[in-house]
């Protein structure tokens, strides 16, 4: 975790832990959640701010994450789809959706999907 924390030396004033470049599909929950907890105290030492990828398959783990965020007093929560599920029903993305959603406490979620990497299709009104 020491190279981890020689990242903060270039003075950012944003941090996306376990950002969207893959690494968060790599590590286990307790790995994103140390992750997360050295980016929260070397931002908040900082005066910056920290976004936490919180996604993952499972409403669960997501609700997990973003509540560990939220105790780490994280600024925002970065959620993408479970794009490993290939073909999915937009019934069952919203049922997804809505159950992290509905786990949150008053967090703000920034939803990202790049359909091109997910060869999954969210509509904005998420009705197919």
């Amino acid at each position: 975790m020491h190279a981890f924390r020689r990242v903060f030396e270039w003075e950012a004033c944003l941090q996306v832990s376990c950002g969207t470049t893959g690494e968060f599909s790599s590590l286990s929950v307790e790995e994103r959640q140390r992750v997360t907890e050295i980016a929260a105290e070397e931002m908040g030492a900082r005066g910056g701010n920290v976004i936490v990828h919180i996604s993952a398959c499972d409403v669960a783990t997501c609700v997990q994450l973003a509540r560990h965020a939220q105790r780490q007093c994280c600024a925002a929560l970065l959620l993408l789809p479970p794009f490993y599920f290939h073909d999915a029903e937009p019934a069952g993305l919203q049922a997804w959706l809505a159950g992290v959603l509905a786990g949150l406490d008053r967090m703000n979620a920034y939803c990202r999907h790049a359909c091109i990497h997910a060869c999954l299709f969210v509509s904005m009104s998420m009705d197919g």
